[in-house]
């Protein structure tokens, strides 16, 4: 694998639950692919001259071990699949302080329009070098088979308050929130869903004190779809709700979507669990947290 971005875990990166907040996991992997970019030849100077972007179409992120205040970390890269309309590319987090994986991230790459956010075919010499980097994944941090929303579910408003979806954030994109192509970044996606969660826990009736009870909630792994790329100024809100429930963690989906059109912005489903924030560690769920979830949960079963 290629090295392809290195940090430290800053005051800023940390949230309520004392650990580095998923938003800074994403933001970590997109700089990791924009250095991936420039070794495949298609880098921030090629982009604006063509007008399109190496972007992830998809992003499938495991939160193997906690990144806590101070620590030293870096990722690494590798491209492990090549076709004629995308790469499927690897990144691996490290904890360098403990010397293990915190986190993964496996993500179809794809070459976007950067105006029109359509895909275009992958232009010949990124073929060509991806081949030339192509290797095996790292069995370690491929991440684990995860339950998805149904595909026939239309991701759209009219489908969110048919399902009851909880509206958990109302929102515009800001100027400190674009990359360099003027479309909202897929950190601050990740940052609305991790609000959003806190809001989706308290529907069903948990997690109400965090504080007080030393109990909160702890992102284990998301699929994120980028289905269009917000731009300056645009509004949207975040819909969610929980659909499973197992025996230690809990599965939701989160829709980002535009409010002029209904149209979605990015969706995930993810999976999460209840956290000891003393222990360290995640609690089971009992007979009684599963009843509130299914007392709530989504019926996609209702959707034709």
């Amino acid at each position: 694998m290629l090295p392809t971005f290195r940090s430290f875990v800053n005051t800023w990166n940390i949230d309520e639950m004392g650990h580095m907040n998923v938003q800074f996991y994403v933001s970590s992997f997109s700089s990791a692919l924009a250095h991936l970019s420039d070794m495949l030849g298609h880098g921030l100077i090629e982009a604006r001259d063509q007008g399109a972007a190496l972007t992830a179409r998809t992003d499938q992120i495991v939160y193997a071990r906690e990144m806590r205040l101070a620590v030293n970390f870096m990722v690494d890269s590798a491209v492990i699949g090549v076709a004629d309309d995308h790469l499927t590319v690897l990144h691996k987090m490290i904890n360098l302080d403990q010397d293990e994986m915190a986190a993964s991230c496996l993500s179809e790459i794809v070459m976007r329009d950067t105006t029109s956010d359509t895909d275009r075919p992958l232009p010949a010499g990124v073929i060509e070098r991806a081949n030339q980097l192509l290797e095996d994944p790292d069995p370690q941090a491929m991440p684990r088979p995860q339950g998805h929303t149904p595909a026939h579910i239309p991701r759209n408003l009219e489908t969110a308050r048919k399902l009851g979806m909880t509206e958990n954030c109302r929102d515009l994109v800001q100027a400190d929130q674009l990359d360099a192509f003027g479309r909202m970044q897929s950190r601050h996606s990740m940052g609305c869903y991790s609000d959003g969660a806190s809001i989706m826990w308290r529907h069903v009736g948990l997690l109400q004190n965090p504080e007080e009870t030393g109990v909160g909630g702890a992102v284990v792994q998301t699929h994120m779809t980028y289905h269009s790329h917000a731009r300056l100024g645009q509004t949207f809100a975040i819909y969610g709700g929980f659909w499973k429930a197992g025996s230690a963690s809990v599965t939701s989906a989160q829709w980002i979507l535009d409010t002029v059109t209904g149209k979605p912005i990015t969706c995930a489903d993810t999976v999460a669990v209840m956290f000891d924030t003393n222990a360290r560690k995640a609690c089971p769920l009992t007979n009684e947290d599963r009843a509130k979830f299914e007392a709530k949960k989504l019926k996609f079963e209702d959707i034709s």
